[in-house]
């Protein structure tokens, strides 16, 4: 388990420069909601990004992702991303 205090520096660059802003404007284009919680604030989707940079460091490495969120660590890189649309294929399936 990784110390979160370690990594303090980074998680505020990212909580500093992250477009916050842009993906609740994303959010209510789209109506996002979280359950049946609605369409979060700005403040709520801080708190919840903040949340899942600190879980990836604690479980040490690897990445999270809830709520449009996906938060990495690698050996070299702290990151937050929100990703809308998604997909993925094993090649061994077509």
């Amino acid at each position: 388990m990784a110390d979160v205090n370690k990594y303090r520096k980074q998680i505020d660059s990212i909580m500093d420069w992250f477009e916050f802003e842009r993906v609740h404007t994303a959010m209510v284009a789209l109506d996002w909601s979280w359950c049946d919680y609605g369409i979060p604030s700005v403040p709520e989707i801080r708190a919840e990004a903040r949340d899942i940079l600190e879980h990836v460091i604690r479980i040490g490495g690897g990445y999270v992702s809830t709520g449009g969120f996906k938060a990495s660590l690698t050996e070299d890189q702290l990151s937050l991303e929100f990703i809308v649309s998604d997909w993925q294929v094993d090649l061994e399936e077509i």
